[in-house]
């Protein structure tokens, strides 16, 4: 099974942006200033918590040789027009992100991220 990391980020850049996700490509800027392109994986609005969250990877993988996958819950900003991203630390909502992730490895959806 493939597990997440946390990641709280701030996201300065959503490539074209008007569709929203549409290149599947986020880009996080560090506080040196550099820049990290994250293939999104998928996004999914859970009822149960009421919140929406986001996968995310960098083809990384991790020493078993799985995809290294992370999670976030995401908000649209309408003052910033930017997206901000907050660390999934909930163990509900490990819970709901580790369930979408054995849905994904049953799918063999995560074989396009090596």
């Amino acid at each position: 099974m493939t597990e997440f990391e946390d990641k709280e980020r701030d996201v300065e850049e959503i490539k074209d942006e008007e569709e929203e996700f549409d290149d599947d490509v986020i880009v996080f800027v560090d506080e040196d200033g550099n820049e990290q392109e994250y293939d999104i994986v998928l996004t999914f609005y859970d009822e149960g918590t009421d919140k929406d969250y986001i996968l995310y990877a960098d083809g990384e993988l991790d020493d078993e040789g799985m995809a290294m996958v992370y999670a976030s819950t995401y908000v649209y900003n309408e003052e910033t027009g930017e997206l901000d991203l907050e660390e999934v630390v909930d163990e509900a909502e490990v819970a709901v992100v580790n369930a979408k992730l054995e849905e994904l490895d049953s799918d063999d959806d995560l074989d396009d991220l090596d």
